[in-house]
């Protein structure tokens, strides 16, 4: 009697849906990074991007849209990541934990565009999944989803796979709005972000595989492929071009070029050795000069695994490690980036690469040969067996049919190999749940970076400033004591240590810190507010407002500013300039209530009640606060109108039935209002 043929296996991607797969993968990344509902934003870029730029926190205005799209802003051309964050303010205000759920969000869609992408393209759904879930759940990508102003990586790299998915469908069906699609997110891409420059050449690494799958690689045919991509290359130039212009001279620029290779080739091996041990992962990693035994191990990475796997000839391992680094070189060091060695966000888009790579080897029957998917414009179904489905056979087996075939539906991922790297994923899933909880805001952040990056001046010089905005002038000093010794001659230094100073009594050696920095340099940040502030602290009006004036020759808007330099007029006898200071402010801002509930307090000074009243109640409409609303109650009350006066009054004590100055105004009604 003939027996019956053994039912073939399959891996549980291929037995689950794509629909329940994708449900586990964004399940998973969710709670890796649930902290994130908790995070505030750090003071290093967040405000720049912001809660502190002038022109997003306006929210999404017409206004503001055209001001994105004509000037560039933090030394980039990005209108549209601007714009998301103008349209978080519009939806949430700045209230930071939605604005990180969003950022969380586009991470979400980038994860599940990588797992559909790869899915589409190798026909293995479930070594996609593995890889996917790898890059959601890497710890080294929450400096991209936990720091706000990392919105452009995001925003850009999802973009980036929508001009892939295009490019495959329009090399599919050559349908116009295929090419129009590819070249409008290509588009969109740069305007978030300009790393993705080099994304045509990425395309003609996907030409190779899996879109072609042709070995008859002629000169002709390489042009033919490079000319099709021009516009893209156009665009990529183009924007190439205008970042080079916007950006100021980096701090790196006057390196050797032979220590710029160097730092291109430890950077290869830093950052693999980071994607493997995520630890430590800190905002900032300070530039330091690589010794050759680094270099060496960088160059035998880049040499050794470059060569082994152009010996396989395996077309999605090769593609999949030259777009590793390929999407690294621009950043590894080789051109002039800043003050740091590495950063964590630049491995968001190369990473998967690097993921593919190690799961195909491993996991792959075929040890990365996977199949090419569209070749002559027809597709190719491909479905194979694991390593695994020759080593285990102790599974229980379940026949199921898929397309017609007798299979197995396993209970769990079939392959030892492949449940490996899903504890694995666990692993870095653990440690992502808690590197989200050290972004929780500068308080957390930048003491563990400062703790484990060694000498770091720009993550030091954030957290003073930090400390200083929240008035804890004793804890900033330990810090500016270390600053002077890294940075002897910094101007920003010398300003954070001369207000510091001025704040702990030491008012007159703050004030020559203030004007040394600014010796040093004239637009050091904060220089010119610190030392006017600084004067108006001892007493020396008429100096903080030539300061103040100083401030609004170079930005006549400041309205903050100009209300400053009223008072301070006015405080050195100067009442009538001062009036008109005043004036001018509201006529350049009427929508502050700062600036009317300050000229109405100085009204009151000078006892003209019904002009006081008159403001005091436009500064309530605009934004009702005690002190607008005691304001009130003083002008009516000075005004003879007790009954307006006790009613505000009222109002008041039932929110702090002890506030004594309500209680004396309203003592004071008792005694002067006629029975």
């Amino acid at each position: 009697m003939r027996e019956p043929e053994a039912t073939p296996r399959i891996q549980l991607g291929q037995a689950l849906t794509f629909r329940w797969l994708s449900c586990l993968l964004v399940l998973a990344v969710l709670a890796a990074y649930l902290p994130l509902a908790q995070n505030d934003f750090i003071h290093f870029d967040d405000g720049d991007y912001v809660f502190a730029n002038q022109v997003v926190v306006q929210g999404l205005t017409w206004e503001g849209i055209a001001y994105v799209w004509q000037h560039p802003m933090i030394d980039n051309y990005h209108p549209l990541t601007m714009m998301s964050h103008m349209l978080d303010v519009s939806l949430f205000g700045l209230n930071a934990r939605y604005h990180h759920m969003v950022s969380l969000l586009w991470h979400l869609l980038v994860v599940w565009l990588w797992f559909y992408v790869l899915s589409k393209w190798t026909g293995q759904r479930d070594l996609a999944f593995v890889v996917a879930l790898l890059f959601g759940v890497h710890p080294i990508n929450v400096e991209t989803v936990a720091w706000v102003s990392e919105r452009k990586s995001l925003l850009s790299t999802f973009f980036l796979l929508i001009t892939l998915l295009g490019y495959q469908r329009w090399m599919k069906k050559r349908h116009w709005k295929d090419f129009v699609l590819l070249h409008l997110s290509f588009a969109a891409g740069l305007l978030c972000k300009a790393m993705i420059v080099t994304l045509p050449f990425c395309l003609l690494l996907i030409d190779i595989w899996p879109l072609r799958g042709r070995s008859d690689w002629s000169f002709k045919r390489l042009a033919k492929l490079v000319t099709e991509k021009s516009i893209l290359i156009l665009m990529a130039l183009g924007m190439s071009l205008l970042t080079l212009l916007i950006q100021t001279e980096s701090a790196s620029s006057g390196r050797a070029m032979l220590e710029r290779l160097f730092h291109m080739l430890a950077s290869f091996a830093i950052y693999i050795g980071k994607l493997i041990w995520p630890h430590p992962l800190v905002v900032m990693y300070p530039y330091e000069s690589q010794g050759f035994l680094i270099a060496l191990i960088g160059f035998l990475i880049f040499a050794l695994g470059t060569t082994a796997l152009l010996m396989r000839r395996k077309h999605i391992l090769l593609i999949a490690w030259f777009w590793f680094l390929g999407v690294l070189i621009p950043v590894s060091g080789i051109v002039p980036i800043g003050y740091h060695l590495v950063a964590d966000r630049y491995l968001y888009l190369a990473m998967i690469g690097f993921w593919a790579v190690l799961v195909w080897i491993t996991c792959s029957p075929s040890g990365g040969k996977a199949p090419v998917l569209w070749h002559g414009g027809h597709q190719r179904r491909h479905i194979t067996k694991t390593v695994s489905q020759r080593l285990k056979s102790h599974i229980e087996k379940r026949p199921i049919s898929v397309r017609g075939t007798k299979v197995l539906r396993l209970g769990l991922f079939n392959g030892w190999m492949i449940r490996l790297w899903l504890l694995v994923s666990l692993l870095f899933a653990g440690k992502t749940f808690t590197q989200t909880q050290l972004w929780k805001d500068s308080n957390t952040i930048f003491p563990y970076t400062l703790q484990h990056s060694g000498p770091n001046p720009v993550i030091a010089i954030n957290y003073v400033q930090t400390l200083l905005n929240q008035g804890h002038y004793q804890e900033a000093a330990p810090w500016l004591k270390k600053l002077a010794g890294w940075l002897p001659d910094s101007a920003r230094v010398k300003s954070l240590q001369g207000w510091c100073d001025v704040n702990l009594g030491s008012t007159e050696r703050g004030i020559d810190y203030l004007k040394e920095s600014l010796l040093i340099n004239p637009n050091v940040e904060y220089g010119l507010n610190y030392l006017a502030d600084a004067y108006r602290l001892a007493g020396l009006h008429s100096l903080a407002a030539e300061q103040d004036g100083e401030i609004l020759k170079r930005n006549p808007q400041d309205t903050n500013t100009r209300i400053k330099r009223a008072i301070a007029l006015s405080e050195s006898g100067d009442k009538e300039l001062a009036e008109s200071e005043f004036i001018l402010a509201i006529q350049l801002e009427p929508g502050s209530s700062f600036a009317c509930l300050n000229y109405a307090i100085w009204l009151n000074q000078q006892n003209r009640w019904h002009e006081s009243l008159t403001y005091f109640e436009l500064a309530d409409k605009l934004n009702a606060s005690r002190m607008s609303q005691l304001g009130l109650a003083t002008a009516h009350l000075e005004l003879e109108q007790y009954q307006s006066a006790q009613i505000i009054l009222q109002d008041l004590l039932r929110d702090d039935p002890k506030d004594m100055q309500v209680l004396k105004l309203l003592q004071r009604i008792r005694s002067e209002q006629p029975d």
